[in-house]
C-alpha cells in the first residue's frame, strides 16, 4: 500500500506537537531540582500551560467533528490568556524585580485574562469572542474557522503587550555582575519570542500551513534554547544579582568621588554611617561632607591606600579598615577614587582580648616552676619558653624563639617518634627524653606533652622536669648492684666450696667418732675398773653429743644461702614430714590463705616447732596455726595444749645451747625467721601450752 503525501503531512504535524507537549513536561518536572530559586514556580507553570496548548491543539486537529473542535477551542482559553502573565512573571522574578508584581499591581493583570476565560468559554452565546464557527478541510489538517469579535482583539493586544514589555525588559536589563548571566538572557529571550512570533503570523494570517497556528507545533525548537541555558549556563540554578542591588544591599559603606572629591557616589551604608542622604550628599565635597571627621577626610585626598580610622558616635568609638582604589578610564585617565569602609570594631576588640589573654597566660606561663615550651606542629619551630626553659638551655630568648627543636635533642628521632605517638593519642606522661643545652650540656628530662590551639594553629604545649641526678643516681645504683652481683655470685661460689669442705670435713669428723664411739663400746665392756668404766661412758656421751652438734651445722651450712620466696603457711603445713610427726595429733591450720615472704628453709621452721610441742608438750591433743592482723604487720600463732613453758625460761629457750637436747631447734628457728626481718616470741601461759608468736612485717606477707 502506498502511503500519499496528505498523509505523511498531518502525521508529522501531529507527531511534532506531541514532542513539543513532552518537552515542555519533561522541562518543567526537570527544574524541580532547584526548589530554592524563585523564578521555577513560573517557569514550571510555563512549561505545563505550554504543553496543555500543544496536547489540545493535537486533538484539535486530529478530529472532524465541529463539536469535539468548538469544545477543545474553547477550554483552550482556561489557560491560554494567562500566558503573557506567567511569561512577564517569569521575566522580572529572573531580573530580581519580582516586587513590582505585589499588591494590587498583581490582581490588576489579572482582570483581563479572568474576563477572557470566561467570554471564551461562553462564546457558543454570543459575538464577542469568537462566532460562526466550522471546519475547513481544504488543507493538509482539519481546521477550525471562525470570526473574530471585538473580546479576542483586547485579549490578544494585552497578551502581546505584557510580552511586549517583560522582552523589553529582558533586553534592556544589563546589570548583572558577570557575563554568562548576560547569557542567560539572550537564551531566555529566544525561548520567549520564538513562539510570540510564530503566533503572530499566524494572527495576521502569514501563516505558512493553511489554517494552522504554527506556534505550538514548534516548541519543542523552544525547548532547545532552554535546554542550552539549563544544562550549559545555569538557568535557574545560578541566580543573577545585579550590581546596583548588591551595592545597595552592601553592609560595608561605599563612596565614590571623583576627581574633585566630590561625592560621585554612595550606598545606604555610607549615608548611615556619614548622616546625610545621597540625595543631600551627592555632588558636595567629601571635606563638608564628613567635616565632624577629619581623620577620614584626610585619607580621602592622601595617596593612602590602606589606613585603620577610629569614630565617635551614639554606639561609643568604632575602629574601621579605610581601603582606597583609584578608578580610572580605559584610557588611563584618573576619574575618581573608590572607597571602601569595613567595621573592625568587634575584631579588634577580640584582639585585645585575646592580646590581655595571652599575656596573663604569659605570665602564668612565666611563673611555673619547671620549663615550658610550645612547638609548632606544621613548622616545628618553637613559638612560646618561660623563664625556666631560658635558665635550662642556658641561652637567651633570641636564641630560642623561631628556631627548631631538634637541635636540643641528642637522639634526632626523637621528635619523629613523639609525632607517631601523638597521631593516636592527645597526650604523654613521663617520657624519658635526652637533652642538650646551647654549651653541649646533655640532660635527662621527664616530658609531659599535649596538643593545644595556640595563635590559630595546633600546637605541642611540652612541659618536662629534669632529673639527671636522679638519672646519674640510678646509673650509679645499677653499676653498683651489678658490681655487688658479681660479688654475690663469687661469694656463692666460695660457699659452694667452704659447704663442700665442711661437708668433707664433717664426714671425717662423724667417722672419728663412730671409731671414738666403738672403742669406747669395747673398753667399756672389757674393763672391770668402776671408775675407769665410768670415764669411759663420759667419753662415749661426749662423741655423741659431738655428733649431733656435728648433724646440726648440715642444715645450718643452708642457713640464707637461697633466695627468699613467697610461700603459702597451710601447704607448708601440710608437708609429709611435718604429717609424720602428727601421730594422734590435730593440726589446724589458718582459714584465711596467706602467703610470707621467707628463706627457703621456712619448712623446717615448723617442722622443728611441731616436734618441739610433741617432744616437750607432755602429751599434746591439738597444734593450732592461726593469723591475726596487727596494724600494718602480720603475726602468726603457733599453740598447743600441752603444759607450757615456764615464764622464768621464756627468753632463754631461743638462745644457743639452752635446752635438753641439742639446744639449737628454736635458736635456729628464729635464726631463720631474721633474714626476712620476721621475729618470734613465746607468749603462753604455763600450764595451758605453748604458744609463739611470728611477727611478719609490712610488705612480707600478702592474703590470697
Amino acid at each position: 500500500m502506498q502511503i500519499t503525501t496528505d498523509e505523511i503531512v498531518p502525521f508529522l504535524f501531529l507527531m511534532m506537537l506531541i514532542c513539543s507537549a513532552s518537552a515542555m513536561i519533561c522541562l518543567g518536572l526537570y527544574v524541580r531540582r532547584f526548589p530554592h530559586n524563585p523564578a521555577v514556580l513560573p517557569y514550571q507553570i510555563l512549561m505545563f500551560s505550554l504543553a496543555y496548548w500543544s496536547l489540545n491543539y493535537a486533538l484539535d486537529l486530529s478530529t472532524v467533528d465541529l463539536s469535539t473542535k468548538v469544545f477543545l477551542h474553547e477550554t483552550r482559553f482556561i489557560v491560554n490568556p494567562f500566558l503573557g502573565i506567567v511569561d512577564i512573571w517569569l521575566i522580572l522574578t529572573f531580573l530580581n524585580k519580582s516586587k513590582w508584581l505585589r499588591g494590587w499591581y498583581w490582581k490588576a493583570l489579572l482582570i483581563i485574562p479572568i474576563i477572557t476565560v470566561g467570554v471564551a468559554l461562553s462564546s457558543r452565546y454570543h459575538t464577542l469572542f469568537r462566532y460562526n464557527y466550522g471546519v475547513d478541510l481544504s488543507g493538509p489538517l482539519p481546521t477550525l474557522t471562525f470570526i473574530n469579535g471585538p473580546w479576542y482583539f483586547i485579549h490578544i493586544g494585552y497578551t502581546y503587550l505584557l510580552v511586549t514589555i517583560g522582552l523589553l525588559l529582558l533586553l534592556l536589563t544589563k546589570e548583572e555582575s558577570n557575563r554568562i548571566y548576560r547569557i542567560q538572557r539572550i537564551l531566555l529571550f529566544g525561548a520567549l519570542i520564538l513562539p510570540i512570533f510564530l503566533d503572530l503570523i499566524f494572527q495576521v494570517g502569514g501563516t505558512p500551513i493553511h489554517g494552522v497556528n504554527p506556534a505550538p507545533i514548534f516548541f519543542w525548537i523552544t525547548g532547545f534554547f532552554y535546554v542550552i541555558a539549563l544544562f550549559w549556563f545555569g538557568f535557574l540554578d545560578i541566580v543573577p544579582i545585579a550590581r546596583s542591588r548588591v551595592i545597595e544591599e552592601m553592609g560595608m559603606p561605599m563612596i565614590v568621588l571623583n576627581t574633585e572629591l566630590r561625592i560621585a557616589d554612595m550606598n545606604p551604608a555610607a549615608e548611615r554611617l556619614l548622616g546625610v542622604s545621597a540625595r543631600n550628599g551627592v555632588r558636595q565635597k567629601i571635606t563638608e561632607t564628613a567635616a565632624s571627621w577629619p581623620e577620614f577626610t584626610a585619607f580621602c585626598s592622601s595617596s593612602e591606600k590602606r589606613i585603620e580610622l577610629s569614630k565617635l558616635d551614639t554606639e561609643g568609638s568604632r575602629i574601621f579598615e579605610a581601603r582606597m582604589d583609584l578608578l580610572t578610564s580605559s584610557e588611563g585617565i584618573p576619574e575618581g577614587r573608590l572607597i571602601l569602609l569595613t567595621d573592625i570594631t568587634t575584631q579588634k576588640k577580640l584582639e585585645q582580648k585575646i592580646r590581655r589573654s595571652e599575656e596573663r597566660w604569659r605570665s602564668i606561663v612565666d611563673g611555673a616552676p619547671f620549663p615550658i615550651v610550645i612547638i609548632s606542629v606544621s613548622e616545628n619551630i618553637i613559638l612560646l619558653v618561660n623563664q625556666r626553659t631560658v635558665r635550662q638551655f642556658n641561652l637567651s630568648y633570641d636564641d630560642l624563639i623561631g628556631k627548631t627543636i631538634e637541635r636540643f635533642y641528642t637522639d634526632p628521632q626523637t621528635r619523629d617518634e613523639l609525632i607517631k605517638i601523638l597521631q593516636s593519642q592527645d597526650e604523654l606522661d613521663d617520657l624519658e627524653i635526652k637533652m642538650q643545652t646551647g654549651d653541649g650540656r646533655e640532660f635527662w628530662v621527664y616530658a609531659s606533652v599535649r596538643k593545644i590551639q595556640y595563635m590559630g594553629e595546633e600546637a605541642l604545649f611540652i612541659s618536662f622536669a629534669d632529673f639527671t641526678q636522679r638519672k646519674n643516681l640510678e646509673d650509679t645504683l645499677t653499676r653498683k648492684n651489678s658490681e655487688l652481683e658479681l660479688a654475690t655470685s663469687s661469694l656463692r661460689e666460695t660457699n659452694k666450696k667452704l659447704n663442700l669442705l665442711s661437708s668433707i670435713t664433717r664426714h671425717d669428723i662423724l667417722n672419728m667418732i663412730q671409731v671414738i664411739s666403738a672403742l669406747s663400746e669395747v673398753i667399756s665392756y672389757e674393763t672391770k675398773e668402776p671408775n675407769l668404766k665410768k670415764r669411759i661412758g663420759l667419753i662415749a656421751d661426749a662423741g655423741k653429743s659431738i655428733q649431733t652438734l656435728i648433724e646440726f651445722t648440715k642444715e645450718y651450712e643452708d642457713l640464707g644461702q637461697k633466695t627468699p620466696v613467697w610461700q603459702d603457711i597451710a601447704t607448708t603445713l601440710n608437708t609429709g614430714g611435718i604429717k609424720q610427726l602428727l601421730s594422734g595429733v590435730i593440726l589446724i591450720t589458718p582459714e584465711r590463705p596467706v602467703e610470707i615472704y621467707a628463706d627457703q628453709m621456712l619448712p623446717k621452721v615448723f617442722f622443728n616447732l611441731v616436734e618441739n610441742s610433741i617432744r616437750h608438750g607432755g602429751g599434746i591433743s591439738t597444734i593450732r596455726v592461726s593469723i591475726e592482723d596487727y596494724g600494718d604487720d602480720l603475726k602468726i600463732f603457733f599453740e598447743d595444749d600441752g603444759k607450757g613453758i615456764p615464764n622464768d625460761e621464756k627468753l632463754l629457750i631461743f638462745t644457743r645451747g639452752f635446752g635438753s637436747n641439742t639446744g639449737l631447734g628454736l635458736f635456729f628457728i628464729r635464726e631463720v625467721l631474721e633474714i626476712t626481718g620476721m621475729t618470734i616470741t613465746e607468749e603462753g601461759i604455763p600450764g595451758m601450752g605453748a604458744k609463739f608468736v611470728i611477727r611478719v612485717p609490712k610488705g612480707r606477707f600478702r592474703l590470697t
